[in-house]
């Protein structure tokens, strides 16, 4: 493996006492010159900012970070990104092992391109509720050739005075405020989707029934809200729309409601019966466990996607950022 040189990691976690431990592991395996390593707990109420500090003495150039009040990943990689002094920030969620040719082969294409972010595929690694073993391998992404990307979930590496350019990120959204942030990044940069795995992701499945309603009252809203925030970067919004299929079934679904409606045709009747049933049927082929779930993000969420185009934030968060030190005593 090559020598990884110049990048501050910036690992934030919110109880991930089950994975972050795999995640530092996979920064202490890697051979680096003149890093630098943030952590940032986002008030976990598990072991995770203990399992944080036992690896001060495995990794060099370590700080950590706790942050308490109002917590959320913008937070917390805005607390990384202003204490990130190195040539590139490699954000990382501390759930996600980083596979180290992902960041040389990265830094590599910065210094050669016009790139000024690079992203990778992920494996997931899948778990029940209970994080009782995995129940499920998969690719989340994958990318067969190096190519423009506008969208990027939270781990991916950039060049640091590019970030600082894009600014900060945006701390009224709870999430998909890795998304947002892509969208302005490459509003002013360009970034690379690359053929190499960034690492492994141990996750709960997304349509895991315990998620359905934060599925409801969420992805929607701030899926919303994302394309009220980034409507200069066109390009960017309609590869937006390529990645939420449920919701974009969804809105179809309440077009064609709408149009029979107006209409009184039978023809769009029977047209929406067809696609409701085609949308379950699919379902059932593809195995989705959770109808439910699946039923509640497809024809609920519109309706809080819309919500989120309509409204602003203007909710300012009161948090408080403490350094942690080991107690080694």
């Amino acid at each position: 493996m090559n020598n990884i040189k110049n990048v501050s990691f910036i690992v934030i976690a919110l109880n991930e006492e089950r994975a972050i431990g795999k995640c530092l592991d996979s920064i202490a395996d890697l051979s680096m010159t003149n890093c630098q390593v943030i952590c940032v707990d986002s008030d976990s109420k598990d072991m995770t900012l203990k399992i944080m500090m036992s690896y001060t003495d495995k990794i060099d150039n370590m700080e950590i970070y706790k942050v308490t009040g109002d917590v959320n990943a913008s937070i917390a990689r805005n607390i990384g990104i202003k204490a990130a002094v190195k040539k590139y920030i490699l954000f990382l969620d501390g759930d996600t092992e980083i596979n180290g040719e992902f960041i040389s082969e990265s830094i590599k294409l910065m210094e050669t391109s016009f790139y000024s972010a690079v992203k990778g595929g992920l494996k997931e690694h899948q778990y029940a509720a209970e994080c009782q073993g995995v129940r499920k391998i998969t690719d989340r992404e994958r990318h067969v050739k190096t190519s423009k990307a506008y969208l990027s979930g939270g781990n991916f590496i950039a060049r640091k005075e590019a970030v600082k350019r894009t600014g900060l990120f945006n701390e009224t959204m709870s999430i998909n405020e890795d998304c947002d942030f892509a969208l302005r990044f490459t509003k002013k940069h360009d970034m690379a989707a690359i053929p190499i795995f960034m690492g492994i992701h141990h996750t709960i499945p997304y349509y895991h029934r315990n998620q359905a309603w934060k599925g409801l009252l969420k992805i929607g809203f701030f899926n919303g809200r994302t394309l009220r925030n980034n409507l200069s970067n066109l390009k960017g919004l309609f590869f937006l729309f390529l990645d939420l299929k449920g919701l974009v079934a969804g809105l179809f679904f309440y077009i064609l409601l709408l149009f029979s409606l107006l209409s009184q045709n039978s023809f769009f009747l029977w047209t929406l019966f067809l696609v409701f049933v085609i949308d379950i049927l699919w379902g059932l082929r593809n195995g989705t466990k959770n109808m439910i779930g699946r039923a509640i993000i497809h024809y609920i969420s519109p309706f809080s996607f819309l919500y989120g185009i309509l409204t602003t934030a203007t909710d300012k968060k009161t948090y408080y950022i403490e350094e942690v030190f080991p107690d080694n005593s």
